[in-house]
């Protein structure tokens, strides 16, 4: 344990790039000031922020999205039901 804070230590203070890759959420959290994410549609996403914010953000990206195809749902209906009368 003892390890890993120091790891966690020196890595914070690390003024260069660094790709890491853990399954630690805390340790993301500590070390990280940006995040990528890999996408199923192969693509990169660049995030500022540690594991949390990452996580936030991507949140509230995806409820825009869902609300915004829910509202492009909601207006293919309504030109429906224009046209049909």
């Amino acid at each position: 344990m003892e390890a890993v804070i120091w790891l966690e230590e020196y890595l914070s203070k690390w003024d260069k790039i660094l790709l890491l890759v853990s399954h630690s959420q805390d340790f993301l959290n500590n070390v990280t000031t940006h995040t990528i994410n890999f996408t199923n549609r192969r693509k990169l996403d660049y995030y500022e922020g540690n594991y949390d914010q990452f996580i936030k953000t991507k949140s509230e990206q995806e409820q825009n999205q869902m609300k915004r195809y829910e509202w492009e749902q909601d207006q293919m209906k309504s030109m429906k039901d224009y046209i049909a009368k």
